[in-house]
């Protein structure tokens, strides 16, 4: 009788599926850090986006008035004019992605407002915003708003 088989093991068979298995979920938890960085990202973006219409829209005198935005913990509110009305028709609200969350502001003076002068466009408010990741803290981005009005994201 010839006693040379061949093929696999089971335990050959076992260890392949194995090392399959940690290489699948080692690359999905890559991926799965990556979009949550992304998503942090694009709400920055968001809201630096939000403030620079709030100043351009100033500047550029729509509506002969000038614009705002309203720092809340879950959503940023553009809006027109200087005081915050919940609720208005008008009001442009920007929702936090799930998983984002505001860690912290700290304006000069203090205020949850930034009210862009018509013509210069400087913020009644300077200051920094930071947002992290609900389930990293490390992970932060921040919003500046500087005294020219310029809006920087890091």
């Amino acid at each position: 009788m010839n006693s040379n088989r061949t093929g696999f093991t089971i335990v050959e068979v076992l260890m392949v599926v194995f090392i399959l298995g940690l290489i699948m979920s080692t690359t999905i938890s890559m991926f799965s850090g990556i979009k949550s960085i992304q998503t942090l990202e694009k709400d920055t973006e968001n809201i630096a986006s939000y403030l620079e219409k709030a100043r351009n829209q100033t500047i550029n005198a729509k509506n002969n008035s000038v614009f705002s935005v309203r720092i809340a913990s879950t959503t940023v509110t553009l809006f027109e004019g200087a005081t915050f009305v919940n609720g208005s028709s008008t009001n442009q609200v920007y929702t936090l992605t799930s998983g984002v969350t505001l860690q912290s502001y700290t304006f000069n003076p203090a205020t949850t407002t930034i009210t862009f002068q018509k013509m210069t466009g400087k913020p009644s408010a300077t200051g920094t915003i930071m947002y992290r990741l609900s389930n990293n803290a490390s992970s932060t981005k921040a919003v500046t708003i500087h005294g020219s009005g310029l809006i920087e994201v890091r």
